[in-house]
């Protein structure tokens, strides 16, 4: 199951720095890909911030031209992050190779692909949003929608009511490649029954991947709405594989921030009752800045 990687990701401790980003490494290595794929550049800002732990927000490893995942490409760039990785699978790694990416993450997070620690008096639930697409779904009822929801009603003792969860798929999404009739379609639907669970019990931050660009939501509840004690979302795949433009014009209404133009990590450092934020650019001369705090509900 999850464990605690750096000196103060244990149970107690009362400050944690994170790093968190997913869409990752390219079948190949960047050194031969130029500027089309660059996580080589976002595994030197992520290990610069000497982190914790870093949180792999899923398609961290794509397949090889043919078809395989071989994580030496990812491991030559993040491997010394490896001890302190929570990581959550996404389409191009866990529905590839379900096996390889355990094995790579070895210990890291259970074998269903969802898991939950304590840490610096938050509650981090790792969460697999790929089980959202099987026939059985996340739907209540299922084995993880079940899990979820024990855990959410018995957090552990030390977390000051203080809950951030991580997948992979978001749940409310700009992406112009997520569109119907040239518009952005509806939210992710098969994801709603974890957001229905996290905006009862009071959730603080939802992280995901998937679009390759950056996105911080205003605090919304489980339809999207615009809620004082609602969730603060997260969308940050910028993690080097390539970059997607964001949605077109009208911008939702709960979109704060936006960026398709840099690659980079977001920087979360958590204490008991509230976080501060922070985007951390990979790219020389990077000019986007996001930054803030989070009280706990």
């Amino acid at each position: 199951a999850c464990g605690g990687g750096g000196g103060a990701a244990t149970a107690g401790a009362q400050r944690a720095t994170l790093v968190a980003v997913g869409d990752i490494a390219c079948g190949a290595d960047a050194a031969d890909m130029g500027d089309a794929c660059r996580y080589d550049l976002v595994a030197q800002v992520a290990i610069d911030e000497d982190p914790d732990l870093f949180l792999a927000l899923g398609d961290v490893q794509y397949p090889t031209a043919a078809g395989d995942l071989d994580f030496s490409f990812y491991d030559g760039a993040f491997g010394q992050l490896r001890p302190i990785t929570l990581p959550t699978g996404g389409d191009e790694d866990w529905d590839v190779d379900r096996e390889a990416f355990l094995e790579y993450f070895g210990g890291r997070i259970d074998e269903d692909g969802y898991d939950s620690i304590s840490i610096a008096g938050w509650h981090l639930i790792v969460l697999n949003s790929r089980d959202c697409f099987d026939a059985d779904g996340c739907r209540p009822g299922s084995p993880q929608y079940e899990w979820l929801r024990e855990r959410l009603d018995d957090p552990p003792d030390d977390t000051a009511g203080c809950t951030l969860a991580m997948w992979h798929d978001p749940r409310f999404l700009w992406a112009a490649w997520w569109s119907k009739d040239g518009a952005p379609r509806g939210s992710q639907e098969r994801v709603a029954p974890f957001w229905e669970l996290l905006d009862e019990a009071g959730a603080d931050v939802v992280l995901h991947g998937n679009a390759h660009h950056y996105e911080r939501w205003e605090p919304i509840n489980a339809v999207g709405d615009a809620s004082e004690q609602g969730i603060t979302q997260f969308v940050v795949g910028t993690g080097g594989k390539s970059l997607n433009e964001v949605g077109p014009e009208p911008r939702p209404g709960n979109l704060a921030v936006a960026q398709d133009d840099e690659f980079g990590v977001l920087v979360l450092d958590l204490r008991p009752g509230s976080l501060t934020y922070r985007w951390r650019s990979a790219e020389p001369g990077g000019s986007f800045q996001d930054q803030g705090s989070i009280a706990c509900h």
